[in-house]
């Protein structure tokens, strides 16, 4: 993890549990804009236009089935930016298509993992929204058996599953990581 050029020295990748609920969410919405787009196909008055969008969405949609049954990534994005454009193009629903093309741009977020990274001077939470912690919040930071814990002086108590399976780069000797964000916090309280 690097922001605004600064390198952190510990980065903990922690498991994404809502990965399978937001792809499942992604693959119901692409059903529900195929089913809207045929029916404004098909229907009375219908642009025949909208069949071809919701012929390549269900295409899309098909192949992440697949890769689904295969165990691999799928990704809606596509899908649902193709059925957003549909919608937003041709009338009516219009407002519809803001709803899909949302999908589609938050769908990657959704996905990624979030990573915690420890710098000498803070610890910080990459997810949807930065949060920064000093280290003078922190009364203890322990990483054991794939649960980081973090005890804030404030009485508050985070422990959080470690994915450590998706990258060798992050892999760190757990006694070593404990030893530095000790020393952190000893240097933080003597300041």
């Amino acid at each position: 993890m690097k922001a605004s050029g600064k390198i952190y020295p510990y980065i903990v990748v922690l498991q994404n549990t809502q990965k399978q609920k937001v792809r499942i969410m992604g693959l119901m919405m692409c059903l529900m804009g195929m089913l809207i787009l045929t029916y404004r196909g098909l229907g009375p008055g219908g642009l025949r236009m909208n069949l071809l969008f919701a012929g390549t969405t269900c295409l899309l949609t098909i192949w992440n089935f697949i890769e689904m049954r295969k165990g691999g990534k799928i990704a809606s994005k596509y899908a649902l930016l193709v059925i957003s454009a549909g919608l937003l193009l041709l009338p009516p629903f219009q407002g519809l298509g803001l709803l899909f093309l949302l999908m589609a741009l938050i769908e990657k977020k959704a996905l990624s993992q979030v990573e915690i990274g420890f710098s000498d001077d803070h610890i910080r939470f990459n997810s949807f929204r930065k949060k920064d912690h000093a280290w003078a919040e922190m009364q203890q930071v322990i990483l054991k058996d794939g649960i980081l814990t973090m005890d804030f002086q404030d009485n508050r108590l985070l422990q959080l599953e470690v994915d450590d399976e998706d990258d060798e780069d992050y892999d760190a000797d757990e006694d070593e990581f404990n030893a530095w964000c000790k020393e952190r916090i000893v240097a933080k309280k003597r300041s």
